[in-house]
């Protein structure tokens, strides 16, 4: 996903690629604090080219080669270029605090449990991912 936000609204442009829930939380963040948004869908093929294109930062695939992944928020009004949702939550909620999504700074609590829920899904999301670019595209 991609967001670019200016001072009258926020623009996000969401890439897709496997399974829809990939892209909802940041979106359902920016719902959440009343930030507009606008969503751009990316073709699994072209997701390292346009993350490329933007400037996105790419993650450390299992083998430690370059893997870019979705979504991506980019916000204009400060320049940032964020990946990753859970990473991307906690900026829209640190730089746009007036409506916060961790309640009384248990940040750290979701953020344990976060971390433990997606351990424990990370085998089917392999699957999930090997079967979604067999086919896609």
């Amino acid at each position: 996903m991609v967001v670019q936000h200016s001072e009258d609204e926020v623009r996000v442009k969401p890439t897709a690629v496997g399974p829809i829930a990939l892209n909802t939380p940041p979106r359902f963040v920016l719902g959440h604090k009343h930030l507009p948004f606008e969503t751009v869908w990316v073709e699994f093929p072209n997701i390292a080219t346009k993350m490329k294109e933007i400037g996105a930062s790419p993650n450390k695939g299992p083998d430690g080669s370059d893997l870019y992944t979705v979504p991506v928020l980019c916000d204009p009004n400060t320049g940032a270029l964020v990946t990753d949702s859970w990473v991307i939550a906690e900026y829209l909620d640190k730089t746009y605090p007036e409506k916060p999504i961790f309640p009384h700074n248990s940040n750290g609590l979701i953020n344990a449990f976060y971390a433990a829920f997606s351990g424990l899904l990370q085998p089917a999301f392999k699957f999930i991912l090997l079967r979604v670019s067999q086919i896609l595209n």
